[in-house]
């Protein structure tokens, strides 16, 4: 499926653990709300977004993540240009109350510092070599921890760096209980998915379900791109014979 120039819904999962929805544009809202027991990420490739978070005025750029927790008071505020935005709920139930209204001005929340965080969440830098090429949001030896979703982001400049690991760390596998998703925001990805090749170009998503043997087999440089997987399934990975 393709993202990229979309507005609206792209991905609903049919169990309700994760749903993805793209803009080129965010309205902005009065209305202050949470969300009970889901997680939302926002992720901008190209812009600027402004959010009320908690107390406080939160601007997030371009290759930036903002993760707010269930329970976070929160509202969009506007855009100062065009966006691309991508924006994730794990899970994806329908649990958005409202509590209040923005109000007047807020104070900037460390606006000093790109990466901050806080009870609420994080504004996470994609672009530090920290957070780039591992999980970043998961559980275990994940950078940043999470109940309901694994996140990872990749950046390889160069086609040696982006196939350095084909063929050793990447194994026809599959997952007994978890759905992946591959988006691409530059390049392109290559796997074997149920004995088939599928190209995935800058600007798609690819979906792989439970059970469905898959591998990654070359990328194109340069490469970016986030892999998710729901639900958080530490050992349901199960590697096969090519």
């Amino acid at each position: 499926m393709r993202f990229r120039g979309l507005t609206g819904r792209l991905v609903s999962h049919p169990q309700e653990l994760l749903a993805i929805d793209c803009g080129t544009s965010t309205a902005s809202s009065a209305d202050l709300y949470v969300h009970r027991a889901s997680e939302e990420y926002h992720i901008l490739l190209k812009g600027q977004l402004d959010f009320r978070v908690a107390d406080v005025g939160l601007t997030l750029r371009e290759n930036e993540l903002l993760v707010l927790r269930p329970g976070t008071p929160h509202a969009v505020l506007g855009t100062r240009a065009d966006i691309e935005h991508l924006m994730i709920r794990a899970p994806a139930m329908e649990d958005a109350c409202t509590i209040g209204t923005i109000g007047g001005s807020l104070p900037a929340a460390h606006e000093e510092a790109r990466s901050v965080s806080g009870p609420w969440g994080q504004r996470i830098v994609l672009d530090l070599p920290q957070n780039k090429n591992c999980w970043l949001i998961g559980a275990g030896s994940a950078v940043y921890q999470s109940q309901h979703l694994i996140l990872a982001y990749l950046d390889f400049p160069t086609a040696e760096s982006a196939n350095a690991d084909i063929g050793a760390r990447h194994q026809l596998h599959l997952h007994q209980r978890s759905w992946e998703y591959y988006a691409v925001i530059e390049g392109a990805k290559t796997l074997m998915v149920d004995h088939s090749l599928v190209e995935v170009r800058a600007g798609e998503i690819l979906e792989v379900p439970p059970g469905v043997a898959h591998v990654v087999q070359r990328r194109d440089a340069p490469f970016r791109g986030i892999t998710m997987r729901v639900p958080i399934e530490l050992n349901d990975k199960v590697t096969l014979d090519s």
